[in-house]
């Protein structure tokens, strides 16, 4: 006994390791660590406050911007194998033809795929039990618990399934193993089926679809395996940027794995395919079936890549391929399986000719994994939220947010505005009352939270700007009068005699000059101030790109006009008042000479953006402000208008708001962009031709602006 407990000690350990090294075997293969993320949007933000000085009791205006750029980014791919497992991928031997129609599989222990052929049967030696599956017919008597020799077992016709014994009082043979042991029942899986005439599934063949003469499945199943093991595969799954899902079909759908990042599930699932029925070929109930398994709880949650991989010899009925619904937000491939596909009926199925494959073309299959299934997407910014929470001694002026409600809120002291999905550049402006002396921060914070279609979340905090409040002035005492002396009295002069005065005679000289002639002044631009209509085209055809890149033709259009701005006498002096047209007008800032205020003015015209182009809104709204009370009578008033399209509408509505503006000695400038500008009706409401200027691009935008620039002090 001591040497038995011995024994059992020394096993332990033994046990122990063997477990161990199971596990390890079973176990997922180690991956490699997960890649960084994308970087997500690329945010910058100003803010500024006008004026930065200001009197108890006086407002003053926050100007904040935001301008991003989000980079492209790979979204996941789901990646769907649909794999023919139709008569024609079969040799149609006893294996295929004795399948388990539940997909339960083989039973532990046996091998789903031998390699060899069964040894020719000896007359005499004992056989392994045939597994069947169970008939859906009703049984119509009770099944024997032992399993015959096979000298009795009946040969099965593959079109009709099972043959009946015609005698059922033959006397059983005697079961397989030693007389006098009782011998293990046969295991049968459940039918999950409804009972139906006829011969049970699995062993029902389509008459119309002969066997082939390869086992191609075993084809199939070999070439997933290999796709699953590729170490950009296995991380791809690991990081949750792959799922991977199989069906297969034959006259019917069989969903053997569900989209899954859990690779043990494919290889597990590929061991299954030649245990399913074989039956006729019938493509679109799988097409039907995968895009079930692909968009299954999808809808709006994520954005993905989607392909669907078919491995087939194509022979498949061509009504099944009249009826294939194929989404086009998914890419299909194919893989020809056997010596002899059908390349034709193939081509009907992938999106491009070059995506149709042989099965021996492994290597050009992982490379379009590489490339083509993951194509970067353009990562919108879809959700922006910007939040300013007031200090305590900041008034908020009501209703002076811009955008107004109900983009923006306000609600305890916090301005919100939501954006979905923000423009490019967005410019929001409020107005407050600092309620004591000092200097003060603005806000407490000023933070914007934002979402892109990657689902990459960010935020960013504006940066801080304070004023400087300035005390009343005391009022001054009013002055004490200081008294007087009363004055002594003095005795009157004595009276003198007045001489008389005689007559002098003085030569005198007389040039008579003709009278002088007033002359005007000579303008002197270094001394000459101006009001400025920056009036800029914000129509749909304005954010079309640039050829060379570097933004769109509206983004060229407002740095050139920044360059103009750039040069102007904004010191007090100059006035600029920036305003978009579409449809309608939009006056970005009234006449300021702000320059912050200006700049900010420039950078919102994107989100002013609208189809049609009517430019006598435009010089509409300029001529109210180059006339209004903002207008300084000594400053030089001119419009500046840039436009890449035809005016929608009459041509003399353009014409009558052009004729005002000159009748108020206002001049007109007038860019064309682009070749389809109607350059003509340009050229007429200009105030001369040399005030008409073209630009094929906007390369040469900057150069017409400076000279502008030059000419408006002294038009």
């Amino acid at each position: 006994m001591r040497r038995l407990r011995f024994i059992w000690l020394a096993l332990i350990p033994i046990a122990i390791a063997s477990t161990a090294f199971l596990a390890l075997v079973h176990a997922e293969p180690v991956l490699e660590a997960t890649p960084p993320a994308a970087p997500g949007c690329l945010v910058d933000l100003t803010k500024i406050a006008d004026p930065t000085v200001v009197n108890l009791g006086d407002t003053l205006q926050v100007t904040m911007v935001m301008s991003h750029t989000c980079p492209a980014f790979v979204p996941p791919l789901d990646l769907l194998f649909l794999v023919d497992i139709s008569n024609s991928m079969t040799t149609g031997d006893k294996r295929n033809r004795l399948t388990d129609p539940c997909g339960i599989g083989p039973d532990p222990g046996s091998d789903p795929f031998p390699t060899k052929e069964l040894p020719p049967e000896t007359p005499g030696t004992p056989t392994e039990p045939v597994k069947t599956p169970p008939s859906q017919v009703e049984p119509t008597k009770a099944v024997s618990n032992t399993v015959p020799t096979r000298p009795p077992v009946l040969p099965i016709d593959p079109t009709q399934g099972p043959v009946v014994d015609p005698n059922p009082t033959k006397p059983p043979t005697p079961p397989i193993g030693t007389p006098g042991e009782p011998t293990e029942p046969v295991k049968t899986p459940p039918s999950h089926l409804p009972p139906t005439s006829g011969p049970p599934p699995g062993y029902d063949r389509d008459p119309g679809e002969d066997p082939g003469k390869l086992n191609l499945i075993r084809d199939e199943a070999q070439f997933i395996r290999d796709f699953i093991r590729e170490p950009a595969v296995q991380q791809a799954a690991a990081s949750g940027q792959l799922r991977i899902g199989l069906i297969a079909f034959e006259s019917r759908p069989h969903t053997i794995a569900s989209m899954t990042s859990k690779l043990t599930r494919i290889n597990s699932g590929v061991s299954r395919l030649e245990n399913l029925p074989h039956g006729k070929t019938n493509i679109s109930l799988g097409f039907y079936r995968a895009n079930q398994n692909l968009f299954r709880g999808q809808k709006g949650a994520r954005i993905v890549n989607r392909a669907i991989v078919v491995m087939s010899d194509g022979k498949f009925d061509q009504r099944t391929i009249r009826g294939l619904r194929q989404r086009k937000d998914v890419l299909h491939f194919a893989i020809a399986m056997g010596p002899s596909p059908d390349h034709a009926k193939l081509n009907d199925i992938v999106t491009e000719r070059e995506y149709q494959l042989g099965w021996k073309d492994y290597q050009k299959f992982v490379e379009y994994y590489g490339t083509v299934m993951q194509p970067p997407r353009a990562a919108q910014m879809v959700r922006a939220v910007i939040r300013d929470d007031l200090a305590d001694n900041m008034k908020y002026i009501d209703d002076s947010a811009s955008p107004p409600s109900p983009t923006s809120t306000f609600q305890a002291g916090v301005i919100e505005w939501r954006f979905e999905p923000p423009a490019q550049r967005i410019t929001m402006t409020y107005e407050v009352e600092p309620l004591e002396p000092g200097t003060w921060p603005i806000s407490d914070s000023a933070v914007v939270d934002w979402e892109d279609a990657a689902a990459r979340t960010g935020n960013k905090s504006f940066p801080a700007v304070q004023v400087n409040v300035l005390p009343p002035t005391p009022t001054p005492t009013p002055l004490t009068p200081v008294p007087t002396s009363t004055p002594t009295s003095t005795p009157p002069p004595s009276a003198t005699a007045t001489p008389r005065p005689s007559d002098l005679y003085l030569p005198i000289t007389i040039n008579a000059w003709p009278p002088a002639e007033p002359t005007e002044k000579p303008c002197v631009p270094s001394e000459s101030t101006v009001d400025v209509a920056l009036i800029i085209d914000t129509s749909d055809s304005m954010l079309e790109a640039l050829p060379s890149g570097g933004g769109t033709k509206l983004d060229a259009a407002i740095s050139a006009a920044q360059g103009l701005v750039d040069q102007l006498k904004l010191d007090g002096r100059d006035q600029v008042t920036v305003i978009g047209f579409n449809r309608e007008a939009y006056v970005a800032t009234p006449l300021t000479g702000d320059k912050a205020r200006i700049t900010a003015a420039l950078q919102y015209l994107p989100n002013t953006q609208a189809t049609g182009t009517k430019m006598n809104e435009g010089l509409e709204a300029a001529y109210v402000q180059l006339t209004g009370p903002g207008h300084k009578p000594e400053n030089h008033a001119s419009v500046v208008l840039l436009t890449d399209g035809w005016h929608m509408g009459p041509s003399d509505e353009v014409r009558e708001v052009a004729d005002r503006l000159k009748a108020a000695e206002i001049s007109i400038y007038t860019i064309g962009l682009g070749d389809q500008v109607d350059q003509a009706l340009l050229l007429e409401i200009a105030t001369g031709p040399d005030y008409y200027y073209f630009s094929p691009d906007a390369s040469g935008l900057e150069e017409i602006y400076r000279r502008i620039a030059q000419y408006i002090p002294c038009p």
